[in-house]
């Protein structure tokens, strides 16, 4: 099965760089089929990105990513990302996101006063690397990962999955707990890279976003990052495919 980037911030979240068109038209130049939209408290790119997605023949993917109190961890917030499967889980999303509004600023125990047991019909509910789950894990909280993993399904089951994306040496460690983990507790296990910007030549953007003090010089040279859209295919595989197709055409027109 091909890797699918679901969780993309545009410009609308606080730390994304590009426009949904963007992330569109760069996730059609690189080979993918699907991409997903899951901006952190709003939604208010959907429709640009479902118009770009309408006009690049890219099947999108809508979802929303909000910050709660941790369900056993105190004093502390993690994210959620909520991922749309119906017209219900839209209209359930809604919900949550105006609850989420109302409330978020001024109250404590979120998960439970935006009603979230029970009511995410229509929706995928992702625990992210960045969520309380990871930070449980890498605490070794044996009983805290037991009572968290007990919430989430009372919570979210049975559209409930766990998210893993390998980057350095120790999350990889942690993502195969979690893997282990979710066969364990028969739940499902997804990829779930937060892509930031579209293209490794965003990555300054980025870096000033995340910090404008100490951002890089215009000639800094990014490393690596897994918050980028990288290439299905190789820059190599992408000119054999062409010239196959030349080929083909050449020997048709004959």
């Amino acid at each position: 099965m091909a890797f699918v980037p679901l969780f993309c911030q545009s410009n609308y979240s606080t730390l994304g760089v590009n426009s949904p068109a963007e992330l569109v038209q760069r996730a059609r130049a690189v080979g993918y089929g699907s991409i997903g939209i899951c901006d952190e408290s709003t939604m208010v790119g959907h429709h640009e990105f479902d118009e770009a997605c309408r006009a690049q023949g890219v099947r999108p993917i809508f979802g929303c990513r909000i910050v709660i109190d941790g369900f056993v961890t105190e004093n502390k917030k993690f994210p959620l990302d909520f991922l749309i499967e119906s017209e219900q889980g839209y209209r359930n999303l809604v919900r949550i996101l105006s609850q989420y509004h109302e409330l978020k600023d001024r109250e404590s125990g979120l998960a439970r006063k935006l009603g979230l047991k029970g009511r995410t019909q229509g929706l995928w509910v992702v625990l992210p690397p960045e969520g309380e789950l990871y930070d449980l894990v890498k605490k070794q909280s044996k009983d805290g990962v037991e009572r968290f993993i007990q919430m989430a399904v009372e919570y979210f089951s049975p559209n409930l999955a766990l998210g893993v994306t390998p980057a350095t040496r120790a999350s990889s460690e942690t993502d195969t707990f979690i893997r282990r983990l979710a066969g364990f507790a028969h739940i499902t296990c997804v990829a779930a890279p937060q892509i930031l910007f579209a293209e490794p030549g965003d990555a300054p953007a980025f870096e000033f976003l995340k910090n404008p003090i100490s951002a890089p010089e215009r000639g800094w040279k990014p490393p690596e990052d897994p918050k980028t859209l990288s290439a299905i295919f190789s820059e190599a595989d992408i000119l054999a495919r062409l010239r196959k197709r030349t080929n083909r055409f050449m020997k048709a027109e004959r």
